[in-house]
């Protein structure tokens, strides 16, 4: 019985890892709501290494490992589209990982990241937006009302 478990194991990972298919870029790279390869590679089985470029990702995606690097002091970065609305295809990023992301240091320069500084949603917009309101405080969003003391406006859980 144990070697039939080792042996179903090993099938596994062997099929795991034939399904594994790596994508390396060096260039500027946009994946856009909807897309579902980049470079001919199905995205739930790419392996992306990002090497001293952006790599705007838009919408909801699943990749399985993602790796950023640099080149020369150029750093790899993933980011998004500014801004929007939800649906079914958002703008902005939900990014699901299946297996590693790896973010590299780097010696000297910029750092190789996952940079999505100011490109959420404007004020009063999106999921978690808070109250928009001119007789309340608002404060900011998380589902939180935020702002003025009152029973109503205590954060959750509290």
């Amino acid at each position: 019985m144990h070697s039939f478990r080792s042996a179903a194991l090993a099938l596994l990972a062997a099929i795991s890892l034939a399904h594994a298919q790596p994508v390396t870029l060096f260039s500027d790279t946009t994946v856009n709501p909807g897309d579902t390869t980049l470079a001919g590679v199905p995205l739930s089985t790419a392996e992306i290494t990002v090497r001293g470029c952006t790599l705007t990702i838009t919408g909801t995606h699943t990749i399985r490992s993602l790796r950023i690097e640099d080149i020369g002091g150029v750093p790899g970065v993933v980011t998004h589209a500014p801004g929007g609305t939800g649906g079914a295809n958002p703008i902005g990023l939900r990014l699901t990982v299946t297996q590693n992301v790896f973010i590299a240091p780097v010696a000297a320069g910029l750092p190789n990241r996952i940079d999505v500084s100011g490109k959420g949603f404007a004020g009063s917009e999106g999921t978690g937006q808070g109250i928009d309101s001119v007789s309340d405080s608002a404060g900011g969003g998380h589902a939180g009302a935020g702002g003025k003391d009152e029973p109503r406006c205590k954060k959750w859980g509290l």
